[in-house]
């Protein structure tokens, strides 16, 4: 909810800019909780594994607050319903084939009913990926329209 109202605050002069700043923060989010993970191992405390959480939840809010006021912004009023349900679906389907691809990197670390330092280790080779992907989703966030584009 933070990264939402971040979003919805800095969304009129930076448009473009606000979900790139969230996607970094998630990418820079995760790449020090691997660091973490790698050095911790399985004696991390609950504190250090729940507070970059809470980051990369406020960099997931300011990318769908941001894409939404970005991408309706584009649509006139009278079509803003009909614009919504196919832009929620793109992020769903996203979110999900996201999950899932995460996943199947995962489980090729570690296989099911692993536990211990196998969980660990495939958790900090898996998020790579992951950083790998938020890294593509920035560099195509470049190709967004401006908001002068926008108000065109």
């Amino acid at each position: 909810m933070a990264g939402a109202r971040l979003a919805s605050t800095w969304a009129g002069a930076h448009l473009r800019r606000v979900p790139q700043a969230g996607v970094a923060l998630i990418a820079l989010t995760l790449v020090g909780y691997q660091l973490l993970v790698s050095a911790q191992q399985t004696g991390m405390p609950f504190v250090a594994a729940v507070a970059p959480v809470i980051l990369v939840g406020a960099g997931f809010g300011m990318v769908g607050a941001g894409l939404a006021g970005l991408t309706l912004s584009q649509v006139g009023h009278h079509d803003a319903g009909s614009a919504a349900g196919p832009f929620n679906t793109a992020m769903q389907l996203g979110t999900a084939l996201g999950i899932a691809t995460a996943s199947l990197v995962f489980f090729n670390h570690a296989s099911a009913g692993s536990h211990g330092i196998t969980v660990t280790h495939a958790f900090a080779g898996s998020v790579w990926y992951v950083i790998a992907a938020l890294a593509v989703m920035w560099e195509l966030m470049f190709r967004l329209p401006r908001p002068a584009e926008a108000a065109a």
